[in-house]
C-alpha cells in the first residue's frame, strides 16, 4: 500500500489540477488550492527533499503508478512512501 504525495504542478498546473479533479475527487476550489502550495517549475524540484502534499493513502501499487502516469503527463511530479 503506498501513500501518494504532489510535490510539483509543473509548467501546467491546471492541466495537474484536472487530474486532481478526475482522481481524487476534489473539487476546483481545493484542486487550486493544493496547486498554489506547490513549486511550478519542474527543474528546480528535488522531489526527494520537498515534503509535497498528501493526496492519499492505501493506493495499491499499480492504481498509484496509474495515477502517477496521468499526473506526470500533466507535467506534475508526484512522491510515494
Amino acid at each position: 500500500r503506498t501513500s501518494i504525495f504532489l510535490v510539483s504542478v509543473g509548467k501546467k498546473p491546471q492541466d495537474v489540477v484536472k487530474v486532481l479533479k478526475t482522481e481524487f475527487g476534489l473539487d476546483q476550489k481545493g484542486a487550486n488550492e493544493i496547486s498554489e502550495q506547490l513549486p511550478g517549475d519542474a527543474e528546480d524540484v528535488n522531489e526527494d527533499k520537498l515534503p509535497g502534499v498528501l493526496l492519499g493513502h492505501n493506493f495499491e501499487e499499480n492504481n498509484a503508478n496509474a495515477i502517477a502516469s496521468k499526473v506526470s503527463k500533466a507535467g506534475g511530479y508526484l512522491r510515494y512512501e
